[in-house]
């Protein structure tokens, strides 16, 4: 299971708030501290909000592309690049699960996203999810309102413990500048009724940078 996965109106969610609700600032900012929910040496006490904790860009990408790598030859290039283009438009470029996707990586202060294109990044946060509670990511309002959705942000399992990729998509026609520390969304925890037995131990557990997605590693796709 990812860590972040699309379960609009999921049933465990609501239980869970029912049961026990939303942990408030003073309950967040006294498990900041104590290493908690999450490193305290990775977010600023400011970013917590009344029943949230803001989360930042990291200025880390990576965008998928199954473009050649330039080989140093000059005439080599410009006919893989050639190549490449008659094959991605008859369609014959395609993405499957049963392997791993290409992505390439850019590190930067300011990223451009284009209009309509789909961007992988990380949060600075990290964070460390107890086996007694749950959590999950929203996307900042005021950054949809302009345009930029954060796609299948949701629930992160009891246990998980890394820093969270989120997906960015640029719904508008123009490009949209994204700045290293730009709040873009939050992250909600609640409680569970009892200690998680089977705690989060996936493929994405510990995650330190921006990581491309491990599907191909799921058993159904073996």
């Amino acid at each position: 299971m990812s860590n972040i996965g699309y379960i609009p109106n999921d049933a465990r969610i609501t239980a869970y708030i029912q049961e026990n609700g939303f942990l408030c600032d003073k309950t967040l900012l006294e498990g900041v501290r104590n290493n908690k929910f999450m490193k305290k040496t990775t977010v600023e006490e400011s970013q917590i909000q009344p029943a949230s904790i803001d989360i930042r860009l990291s200025g880390q990408y990576k965008y998928i592309s199954y473009e050649p790598t330039p080989s140093g030859n000059w005439i080599v290039d410009i006919l893989n690049s050639i190549k490449y283009k008659i094959k991605k438009k008859l369609g014959l470029i395609h993405i499957n699960f049963d392997e791993p996707i290409e992505y390439s990586y850019k590190e930067a202060d300011v990223y451009i996203l284009k209009p309509h294109s789909f961007v992988l990044t990380s949060t600075k946060e990290y964070l460390i999810v107890p086996y007694d509670a749950a959590a999950f990511v929203s996307g900042r309002s005021s950054i949809g309102r302009a345009g930029l959705f954060i796609e299948n942000a949701g629930w992160i399992d009891p246990g998980f413990e890394g820093t969270i990729t989120l997906e960015l998509y640029n719904a508008t026609d123009f490009p949209i500048e994204l700045k290293v520390g730009t709040r873009v969304g939050q992250i909600m925890y609640c409680t569970l009724n009892n200690v998680c037995e089977n705690p989060y131990k996936g493929k994405y557990q510990k995650q330190i940078d921006v990581t491309e997605s491990r599907i191909h590693l799921d058993k159904e796709n073996k």
